[in-house]
């Protein structure tokens, strides 16, 4: 059960608000005089101990009535009574802080968020260049190639006029100037 504000405590936190023992909060929340709800585990069984989630709003509303019902008479009790708003605060300014931490760390999150596309432009600024330099590269690859390929034809060319002239060296004598084919 959750109030205008949304605000529910434990019910050791209750406790120290109010100035009681656990035990009589769980009491009071079962006679209704706390607005609060029993937490399951969600397989229907109860947690022990801290099993009720109390409206804020209500201690502090029993908190105040236990302080003005506190008689002049009755001392052992009045000292915690009228502390009872004083752990509140407590609460609050606990809530306090961690909401500060959860803003600074969001702001965090959001400064680096807006560092992200520049990052992301230098990324694309660095692959870009890898890409000229690679077709660049393969562009000189390709040059190299062809002047490979011209040469290794210049040089079978060379191979097959050197083996004429060895097959030419071969022939007899007497062939070469009768003439004639054969190769011997």
């Amino acid at each position: 059960m959750t109030t205008e504000t949304g605000r529910e405590i434990t019910v050791d936190e209750a406790a120290a608000i109010l100035g009681a023992s656990p035990r009589t909060v769980r009491r009071w929340c079962k006679a209704k005089k706390l607005v609060g709800r029993q937490v399951d585990r969600g397989n229907g069984r109860v947690l022990p101990g801290n099993e009720w989630r109390i409206d804020a709003d209500s201690v502090q509303a029993l908190a105040a009535e236990l302080a003005a019902d506190a008689s002049p008479a009755d001392t052992t009790r009045k000292p915690k009574r009228a502390q009872a708003a004083r752990p509140l605060t407590r609460v609050d300014s606990r809530l306090a802080a961690d909401l500060r931490a959860f803003r600074a760390e969001i702001a965090d999150l959001q400064a680096a968020l807006a560092a992200l596309p520049g990052e992301q432009q230098k990324t694309a600024e660095a692959i870009q260049a890898a890409l000229e330099q690679q077709t660049a590269d393969r562009e000189k690859i390709t040059a190299a190639l062809g002047d490979l390929r011209a040469l290794v034809e210049a040089q079978a060319a060379e191979i097959a006029g050197l083996r004429e002239e060895l097959q030419e060296a071969r022939r007899p004598w007497w062939r070469r100037i009768i003439g004639g084919g054969g190769n011997g």
